[in-house]
């Protein structure tokens, strides 16, 4: 996704790619990571993608793991409440931290009405909500302008297959 201009709820993308791996309509976020611990996967997530890495025998279970999250994303409100906890601490530790402070600034000045400019405050961080966490990803991870990159020990046919499959 490209960065869009955040104002006045600067972070809620960053907060979007911290809670799309917190639960499923099908699977909480403990059921996720036993579940893809156990093949030794790594699901990870952003504000603009979702990745898999797993053996080539995993790959069905790992597929069956990023479809229910690509699909069934749940953000839970309890992880949503974790997660904004953390973004305060994270801000009043940013306030004593002269480099964090200078990043910021810079970021301000050098790209002003820019996404790049954007800065999560207590302000911003305070007008997020779970719904626009939500709205986000709605809106962001659609099949619009993605792309699904395969590599390893697959040939072009049965990556045909699982993409059709799955996706």
């Amino acid at each position: 996704a490209d960065p869009r201009v955040e104002g006045s709820k600067a972070g809620l993308s960053d907060m979007a790619g911290s809670l799309i791996l917190s639960g499923t309509s099908n699977r909480t976020k403990d059921q996720l990571d036993a579940e893809k611990d156990y093949i030794g996967a790594s699901l990870d997530a952003s504000k603009s993608s979702i990745t898999l890495s797993c053996l080539t025998k995993h790959m069905d279970k790992g597929l069956t793991l990023m479809q229910d999250v690509i699909m069934n994303a749940n953000f839970p409100q309890s992880e949503f409440d974790r997660i904004k906890k953390q973004n305060e601490s994270g801000l009043m530790a940013a306030k004593s931290d002269p480099g964090t402070m200078a990043d910021n600034a810079e970021k301000k000045v050098n790209f002003p009405s820019h996404p790049y400019g954007d800065v999560m405050t207590e302000a911003t961080l305070n007008n997020i909500t779970r719904e626009d966490v939500v709205n986000y990803f709605k809106s962001t991870f659609t099949p619009k302008g993605s792309y699904l990159v395969i590599v390893g020990d697959i040939t072009k046919e049965q990556a045909t297959k699982v993409v059709d499959q799955y996706f």
